[in-house]
């Protein structure tokens, strides 16, 4: 399939990470288009306008991010020998010439087995996701990533590998599936010029991404009372809707915790026990930690050398009863 890309540079080398990210805001790439679509446990369509806006805060770089970095070579390693391939282009950056809204920084690509140019994508994840990676697909976050790239570049297929806790490897081929990807440039286009060019935030969702992007937003409060609240019909449904639910799920959590009392009881001293095809376990752990008021008490000059202050702000619901 004819390449329809026209490429912007390669990240490290003509383009700064500075100069990527700056590219990167202009557009939507396949880490946002998964967020657009609701398919990302860790980014939705509000952080995603706060980034492209320059409101969200610097990403700090964790262990985890750091070993994933590492670990990229390793992953593409592997994959060229399980393939017989050779992955080049890596971290080229990419705006669609059909789309120019759409961008893509890909990690590669490598001749197929009839010769034709195939994308790479490459992926670490821990343990945890073990189960989002079956042996017959990936995750749904990953697919939707991988069919953008696709759209922008034109190919047919893209190679995933993806290296889980450290030790185990997977690797998939997605082909291009065109009623998808039409549906998903409609998606991102609305967003890009419904959102991105007016810079008009989209609605909130309830995902912890859109908690600690408003978190991220609006981190300090001025003190100010707006009484009433704007659209204040609506702001009283909200509040309905939020002591409803508040109480469906102090509830819920109660029935968990008579289930979960009473088959401790059944366990007794027991690790574990079955019941159906259900493993159910009560065992044991050990957890270390600082005692910070003893260590206050016995060595203050110590404890306040290692004091970490943290601000955020709490939400909460009080009804006024003595108001008209």
């Amino acid at each position: 399939m004819r390449q329809r890309a026209l490429h912007l540079g390669t990240v490290g080398t003509t383009l700064t990470h500075d100069e990527w990210l700056r590219l990167r805001r202009q557009g939507i790439g396949g880490s946002d288009a998964a967020a657009i679509a609701g398919a990302s446990d860790w980014s939705s369509p509000m952080s995603v306008y706060l980034d492209k806006v320059g409101a969200s805060p610097p990403i700090e770089t964790n262990e985890a991010m750091h070993w994933g970095n590492k670990l990229e070579a390793a992953v593409a390693a592997e994959f060229e020998r399980q393939r017989s391939a050779r992955i080049t282009g890596r971290q080229f950056f990419y705006r669609s010439r059909l789309n120019p809204f759409m961008t893509a920084t890909i990690d590669g690509r490598y001749r197929g087995t009839d010769n034709r140019w195939e994308l790479y994508e490459g992926k670490t994840t821990s343990a945890y996701n073990r189960d989002a990676w079956s042996e017959e697909e990936v995750p749904l976050a990953v697919y939707v990533q991988v069919q953008h790239n696709l759209a922008v570049m034109g190919y047919y297929q893209c190679g995933v590998a993806c290296l889980i806790g450290g030790q185990h490897f997977v690797s998939h081929i997605v082909r291009r599936d065109n009623d998808f990807i039409e549906k998903l440039i409609e998606r991102e286009r609305e967003f890009y010029e419904t959102h991105m060019v007016p810079q008009v935030p989209p609605p909130v969702d309830g995902s912890s991404a859109s908690t600690d992007a408003l978190a991220a937003l609006y981190p300090q409060s001025t003190g100010e009372v707006i009484d009433p609240l704007p659209e204040a019909e609506k702001a009283l449904e909200l509040v309905e809707a939020y002591a409803y639910w508040k109480g469906e799920v102090a509830a819920a959590e109660e029935e968990l915790a008579n289930a979960s009392n009473s088959l401790k009881l059944m366990l007794g001293e027991s690790e574990a026990g079955m019941a159906g095809q259900w493993r159910v376990a009560w065992s044991n752990r050990v957890r270390r930690s600082i005692d910070a008021k003893a260590l206050a008490a016995t060595h203050p000059e110590i404890a306040s050398q290692f004091m970490k202050e943290a601000q955020y702000r709490v939400f909460s619901i009080k009804e006024m009863k003595d108001r008209d």
